[in-house]
């Protein structure tokens, strides 16, 4: 008898303990019931099945340039011209005809007035005269005749010009080892233009050039009736129609050239109309590249890539 009110008090002391292992207790005598929850899984965030041999020295992210081997070619047409030049008519139809073209995009139009209320501050004469020597091996003294357009500041435009409307174009590339990247602030008086240059191709001895140009400026013109709509007037260039210096260690393959920024004046009429174009040059004075722009606009690199 003694034996089996032991084991049963021996019983009840075991099952009170287990039962006391999985419950809790507060003060107010409410009892909170513990359920095991399940088993933690991996971290959502990490790999569940990681590599055992994980490469020491991964291969950095991407260059996002890296395929990138060259950019947007385009030609600069330039045409001396003058309100009062009766000849200079001829060039303003083909000009007028070439911006309608499909090409058109591919060339960039500056028109240098001469000897009228357009003509900028910059002297255009020893500019002019330089074109003449380079190009056509005439040597100018004092005096000036137009129209004289060129292309790229190697080569004439033929005349009449309406029968060589494709030669611009003709001479556009697939692509230039050399990209232009700009930015504007212009006002209706003044601004400033700052620009960056990237190669894919060693040079030397480059130059670049900065013109502002206005479209849609109502004045004279001897040829035409009535008043006639000028394009692509140039009102400011930067330093001189020579260009800047872009020094040579930094025209070098991938390593790039960041302009000052330059400030520039002028008298626009308005100020929606106006262009900035940049070009560079070689060590002769050609034009390797140009691009234009809306003023107060950022215009990218255009890259080609493989």
């Amino acid at each position: 008898m003694i034996k089996k009110f032991l084991f049963s008090t021996l019983f009840v002391f075991l099952l009170v303990s287990l039962t006391t292992t999985s419950c809790s207790s507060d003060d107010s005598g409410k009892t909170e019931v513990i359920v095991p929850g399940p088993t933690p899984g991996p971290d959502p965030g990490t790999n569940p099945n990681p590599d055992p041999n994980p490469d020491p020295n991964p291969d950095p992210d991407p260059d996002p340039t890296a395929n990138v081997i060259g950019y947007e070619h385009k030609v600069l047409l330039e045409d001396f011209t003058g309100t009062w030049c009766g000849p200079c008519s001829v060039f303003l139809k083909a000009l007028g005809e070439l911006e309608a073209a499909a090409t058109n995009d591919k060339v960039v139009i500056a028109a240098i007035h001469c000897g009228d209320r357009m003509e900028i501050s910059t002297p255009f004469f020893p500019f002019y005269k330089l074109m003449k020597k380079k190009i056509e091996n005439e040597t100018i003294t004092d005096t000036y005749s137009i129209p004289f357009a060129i292309i790229n500041r190697n080569i004439t435009w033929g005349y009449p010009p309406t029968r060589y409307l494709d030669q611009p174009a003709s001479l556009v590339k697939e692509m230039s080892p050399i990209g232009i990247k700009f930015t504007s602030e212009l006002n209706g008086t003044t601004g400033t233009v700052k620009a960056e240059f990237a190669f894919k191709a060693d040079y030397s001895d480059l130059k670049y050039m900065i013109y502002v140009l206005e479209d849609n400026i109502v004045d004279t013109q001897v040829g035409f009736s009535g008043n006639y709509n000028h394009k692509d007037v140039v009102k400011a260039t930067v330093d001189s129609f020579s260009g800047v210096v872009i020094p040579s260690e930094k025209s070098k393959t991938d390593v790039g050239f960041e302009s000052n920024t330059h400030t520039v004046k002028y008298k626009a009429a308005n100020v929606s109309n106006l262009k900035v174009v940049v070009a560079v040059l070689d060590k002769d004075g050609n034009v390797l590249n140009v691009q234009e722009a809306k003023a107060n606009t950022t215009k990218n690199f255009v890259t080609i890539t493989e």
